[in-house]
């Protein structure tokens, strides 16, 4: 609004006030603030011409119901503020909580995989070592042989990681 506007506005809804001075406009966020001085009762008091974006101008006959109805929507924009920083605090929190699943379930696929691992490693080391025993002694064959077998099934399980079952049909050709 222009300062001839705004003394339109007053002469149109405040008949009684005789216009004296107008001061502004002032910004205040989104709302402009004009000051008039008008001369109502053959007392000077002071007007304020409120504009806000959307919504059309509003005249206050002090300024305390002025700075009430800011203080309202000072604390309403507070208010939704407060929400919008706590719902990108809640999302921040999601996401690494997430993030931190997926590095845990990480870490327990690794330590599943090195222990799935050691133990056939650990397997073939112990059958590797009995079968050089029975070799070593010469006795008993058949105890070698079926150690040769656990040996080359824990190299299998080490290297292709699952157990690969020998049929006796394959091994002797029956």
């Amino acid at each position: 609004m222009t300062e001839d506007e705004v003394r339109e506005l007053l002469k149109q809804k405040r008949k009684k006030d005789r216009f004296q001075a107008i001061y502004g406009p002032v910004r205040i966020a989104d709302t402009v603030i004009w000051e008039l001085w008008v001369e109502f009762e053959e007392e000077y008091q002071t007007r304020f011409v409120e504009e806000q974006v959307g919504a059309g101008p509003i005249i206050y006959d002090t300024f305390q119901a002025l700075s009430l109805k800011l203080q309202d929507r000072h604390l309403s924009l507070m208010d939704r503020l407060q929400k919008a920083e706590q719902a990108k605090v809640m999302d921040q929190a999601m996401l690494q909580s997430d993030l931190a699943m997926k590095a845990a379930d990480g870490a327990s696929r690794r330590f599943s995989a090195m222990m799935k691992d050691i133990l056939a490693a650990t397997g073939f080391a112990v059958a590797l070592a009995c079968f050089v025993y029975l070799v070593a002694i010469g006795q008993n064959a058949v105890a070698a042989i079926v150690m040769l077998a656990g040996i080359a099934a824990s190299a299998c399980a080490y290297y292709y990681g699952k157990f690969i079952l020998v049929k006796f049909r394959e091994v002797f050709g029956a």
